[in-house]
């Protein structure tokens, strides 16, 4: 896979805040890494609580966050 540092590609954040939906696995992850970078404060909302905690940390950011949410479950939307 060719690694794109966001850095480069990214010139700047418009908002704060982004909320990764489905952060913990696959082109949400690099997302949240990418936005991460860029300065912005990444929620990753994920099913598994602990696949997104997992990603959280790697992010080596004290503003990433891991909300549970579940689409698929009424009383998570």
């Amino acid at each position: 896979m060719t690694q794109f540092p966001p850095e480069k590609y990214i010139a700047a954040v418009c908002v704060q805040v982004s909320v990764d939906a489905g952060g913990n696995s696959g082109i949400g992850t690099e997302t949240a890494r990418a936005l991460s970078l860029a300065g912005a404060r990444v929620i990753i909302t994920s099913r598994n609580l602990e696949a997104g905690q997992k990603v959280a940390d790697e992010l080596n950011s004290t503003d990433a966050k891991v909300l549970l949410l579940d689409a698929k479950s009424m009383q998570h939307l």
